[in-house]
């Protein structure tokens, strides 16, 4: 069975994902969250 392609342009989803021209991922590889004051935020604020 032959995959199929993924669809050009936006999904919706939970999370949002995007991708460029070469149908590389566009999100940052990772992001740091850390716990203050009492709830969790991005760790380069």
């Amino acid at each position: 069975m032959k995959p199929k392609a993924l669809i050009v342009g936006a999904i919706s989803a939970a999370f949002a994902l995007s991708f460029d021209a070469k149908g590389d991922n566009k999100a940052p590889g990772f992001v740091v969250y850390a716990w203050k004051g009492g709830a969790y935020d991005y760790a380069g604020k």
